[in-house]
C-alpha cells in the first residue's frame, strides 16, 4: 500500500538499492555482480528484501478484502463448481491466515536491521524481544503494538489453521445454497433458479459486513507496521554507515 511504500524507510532503502545497482551491477547483460558485494551492500540488500516482504503481506491483506467481492463462476480441475460461498470463505481465510504472518516478518526485519545474527527460523518473539538490541527500545514498543493490533485475528486464524475452514452463522446460510448449487438433483436446480437473485443479494450484504469488520483491524496492523518502520529507520541508516566505514 502507498502508506508503507512511501514511508521514509522504504524511500531510503530504494535510494541505497539504486546506488548499489549502479555500482555493482554494471553489466546490463548479466544479473551477476561485477565484484563481490561489500558488507554494507549485503546489509542493504537483506534489509530491503525483509522490508519488502513485510510490505507485500500488507498489500495482500488489502487485496484479500478487496477480492471478497468480484466473484465469477469458476470450476476446479475436476469440474466441480466453485460457488460464491466457497469464494468468500476462501478470501476471508486468506485475510486471517496472512495477518498473523505479519508479526513473523516484522521479527525477521528487526533481526536484519539490528544485526541480531539470527536465522529466519530463530526469529521467535521472545528471542528477538529479549535481545539487548531490542529490549527497552522503540523497536520493542513498535513490535508490541503490532502484536496487539494482530491479536483479534489470532483465534480465528488458529481455528482455520488447525481445526477446520472458516465459517459463521451468516456464511453457513449461504453455504446451504452452495450445497444445492453443487447438486445434480433436478429439484435443486429449480430452487437455485428461483432464489439465486436473493442469495446473491445476501452474499453482497455479507461481504459488506465482513469488510466493515476486517478493514479497521487491517488498517491498525498497517499503521503498526509503519510505526515499526519509524523505529527502525535510524538504526538502519546507522548500521549501513557503520558497515560502509568498516568496508
Amino acid at each position: 500500500m502507498d502508506q508503507l511504500r512511501d514511508h521514509p524507510m522504504m524511500l531510503a532503502l530504494g535510494r541505497d538499492a539504486a546506488a548499489l545497482i549502479r555500482e555493482v551491477f554494471l553489466d546490463r547483460g548479466s544479473l551477476d555482480p561485477v565484484r563481490e558485494l561489500r558488507s554494507h551492500e549485503v546489509y542493504v540488500g537483506d534489509v530491503l528484501q525483509a522490508s519488502d516482504e513485510l510490505v507485500i503481506i500488507c498489500d495482500q491483506l488489502d487485496c484479500g478484502i478487496a477480492w471478497l467481492s468480484g466473484y465469477s463462476k469458476k470450476h476446479m480441475r475436476d469440474g466441480q463448481l466453485i460457488t460464491r460461498a466457497d469464494y468468500i470463505a476462501f478470501q476471508v481465510e486468506n485475510v486471517y491466515l496472512r495477518t498473523t504472518s505479519v508479526v513473523d516478518r516484522a521479527l525477521i526485519l528487526t533481526n536484519c536491521v539490528l544485526g541480531l545474527g539470527l536465522t529466519k527460523s530463530q526469529c521467535r518473539w521472545k528471542r528477538v524481544l529479549k535481545s539487548k538490541e531490542v529490549k527497552s527500545t522503540s523497536a520493542e514498543t513498535a513490535l508490541r503494538q503490532l502484536d496487539s493490533a494482530v491479536d483479534p485475528f489470532r483465534t480465528p486464524r488458529n481455528v482455520i489453521a488447525h481445526h477446520g475452514r472458516y465459517s459463521d452463522e451468516s456464511l453457513r446460510q449461504l453455504e446451504m445454497f452452495s450445497i444445492l448449487e453443487k447438486s445434480p438433483d433436478t429439484e435443486s436446480r429449480d430452487i437455485i433458479e428461483r432464489y439465486s437473485g436473493h442469495f446473491r443479494i445476501c452474499a453482497n450484504q455479507y461481504v459488506h459486513m465482513r469488510r466493515s469488520e476486517l478493514s479497521p483491524v487491517v488498517g491498525l496492523v498497517q499503521e503498526a507496521v509503519s510505526g515499526l518502520f519509524d523505529a527502525l529507520l535510524l538504526p538502519y541508516e546507522a548500521g549501513r554507515q557503520t558497515r560502509a566505514a568498516a568496508d
